[in-house]
C-alpha cells in the first residue's frame, strides 16, 4: 500500500520540496538578479559634464574679478612696505570683493598677505610710537 518509489528515496526530497529549499537557501540566482532589479532604486543618469576645479574657477570669474584679484595682490604686496594700514585694508577689501566674483586664487591672496601686513603694523607700532 506504501506508494513510495524506493528510486525516489534514494534521490532525495522531492523536486517542488528540493525548488523550495533551493529558493529559501538563496541558491538560485536568476530569481535573485530578478528581485535585485525590482529592489534597487531606480538609476537617474546625470547628464552635466563632469568639471575639473580649474574649468570650474575660469567659467565663472567675472569680467572685471581677475583685474581686481591682481590690483588686490599688488596693493598687499605694497602694503608689506609701504602704508600697511591702508593698503593692506584696501587689499583685503579688494581681495575679498575678487573672490566674490570668481578669481578665487588672487582673492586669497590678496586677503592673506594684507592681514599679514595689518597684523605686522599693529604688533610693530606699539613697539616703535
Amino acid at each position: 500500500m506504501d506508494e513510495r518509489d524506493p528510486d525516489r528515496e534514494k534521490s532525495g526530497p522531492p523536486a517542488y520540496q528540493r525548488d523550495q529549499i533551493r529558493r529559501e537557501a538563496g541558491l538560485e540566482r536568476e530569481e535573485d538578479a530578478e528581485f535585485a532589479a525590482e529592489a534597487a532604486p531606480p538609476l537617474i543618469v546625470n547628464r552635466v559634464p563632469v568639471t575639473t576645479q580649474e574649468n570650474v574657477e575660469q567659467s565663472y570669474v567675472r569680467p572685471g574679478g581677475r583685474a581686481m584679484g591682481y590690483f588686490a595682490l599688488v596693493l598687499a604686496l605694497l602694503s608689506l612696505f609701504f602704508a600697511p594700514a591702508l593698503l593692506g585694508s584696501a587689499a583685503t577689501l579688494l581681495g575679498f570683493f575678487s573672490f566674490v566674483q570668481g578669481s578665487r586664487a588672487l582673492g586669497v591672496w590678496s586677503i592673506v598677505i594684507g592681514l599679514i601686513s595689518l597684523a605686522g603694523y599693529f604688533l610693530l607700532v606699539p613697539l616703535y610710537a
